[in-house]
């Protein structure tokens, strides 16, 4: 699919978009609520959903750093895998930040 122009940039947006379908429907187990896994573990923990949140990108941005300065992954996840599951994770959050501010 082209979205905008750049074959490269095109296919990671549909390699986002894929993945936003598939772990979208392992972590909301069932639900149409795309929040839900920061949902419930804020609620079981006690904490906000954004910073369950922002315990979980953490995770992802600290490897893309880690790649930064070694040129390298220390996992056998691509570092596209990574790249991919921080863009989605802003996408969430986007979604999360409105959410909030609707309240």
């Amino acid at each position: 699919m082209t979205y905008t122009g750049d074959a490269d940039i095109d296919q990671m947006i549909s390699k986002c978009i894929e993945t936003i379908a598939t772990k979208g429907a392992e972590y909301t187990i069932g639900s149409s609520d795309r929040l839900h896994n920061f949902r419930t573990v804020g609620e079981f923990t006690g904490i906000p959903m954004a910073k369950v949140w922002a315990t979980y990108v953490y995770k992802h941005f600290a490897a893309v750093m880690a790649y930064v300065k070694n040129g390298k992954v220390q996992s056998n996840e691509p570092i596209e895998g990574r790249i991919m599951d921080v863009i989605v994770y802003m996408l969430l959050f986007a979604k999360m930040v409105r959410e909030i501010e609707a309240r």
